[in-house]
């Protein structure tokens, strides 16, 4: 038995009793396997959902500093005023209260932003998903199971964000990146090299591991074709965001 046959035939062994919420968030880190299996059988996607949203949410609310000095910074955003005055199309005075202005948007609404996007996010991929799995391999998985895989997935995504709000305001600046990006000059954040490079995240590598983890045991695939299909998936958005920038 190779492998991907013993990953398969672990990711199909159903769980004799149903976790609690505590199992399954610790599952997460230490079983993933058994973990997305309780999931599967009984499908629980509230309450990874809204710890989702609401830690994402307090973290973009605490990390407002550091996003607005990369706004101020940003030469983009300060730019397009300043040309706007250089034109004679709106005065000096003005520009300052526009940018102002939009310095308290990204603080009055960068939590509730984080946290519609979140959501937005999570159904869309849980439909993606669904598409994949059930029309393009005839599967019978239902959009709970998939929502359910996603969310508690996500959980390492959030443990990321933990790390990342310290060092971003101690930095003060969201451009902290756990991938081979770190190592790149700030000059090359724009080239196509450099994004792919961010895309490498560890924890959103590790992110879409358990994503293939949980498809697998769902839709009864070995591990290699699950983390072939979920791979696909995730190069195909990074490819995307390399054709239209800020689009993910």
């Amino acid at each position: 038995m190779n492998i991907d046959d013993e990953n398969n035939q672990a990711a199909q062994e159903q769980p004799t009793k149903s976790l609690t919420t505590l199992q399954r968030i610790i599952g997460i880190f230490s079983s993933p396997q058994s973990t997305f299996a309780d999931a599967i059988a009984r499908p629980n996607w509230v309450f990874p959902f809204i710890l989702l949203i609401l830690i994402t949410s307090l973290s973009a609310q605490l990390m407002v500093p550091a996003i607005i000095a990369d706004y101020r910074s940003s030469e983009r955003f300060e730019k397009m005023y300043d040309g706007m005055v250089e034109k004679g199309q709106i005065t000096q005075e003005q520009a300052d209260r526009f940018k102002e202005t939009g310095y308290k948007n990204v603080q009055n609404f960068a939590a509730a932003g984080a946290g519609f996007s979140i959501a937005l996010v999570s159904f869309i991929t849980a439909a993606v998903l669904l598409f994949v799995g059930n029309i393009i391999f005839s599967g019978k998985a239902k959009y709970a199971q998939l929502l359910g895989i996603y969310c508690w997935g996500g959980l390492v995504a959030l443990l990321g964000v933990l790390v990342r709000v310290p060092l971003s305001l101690a930095k003060m600046s969201t451009k902290v990146y756990f991938s081979p990006a770190a190592f790149f000059p700030d000059s090359a954040e724009k080239t196509a090299l450099f994004r792919i490079a961010a895309a490498l995240d560890v924890f959103t590598i590790w992110r879409v591991i358990l994503l293939a983890i949980g498809f697998a045991a769902l839709y009864r695939f070995t591990m290699g074709k699950s983390l072939a299909i979920i791979g696909t998936m995730y190069a195909i958005m990074v490819a995307v965001s390399l054709l239209i920038p800020g689009f993910f």
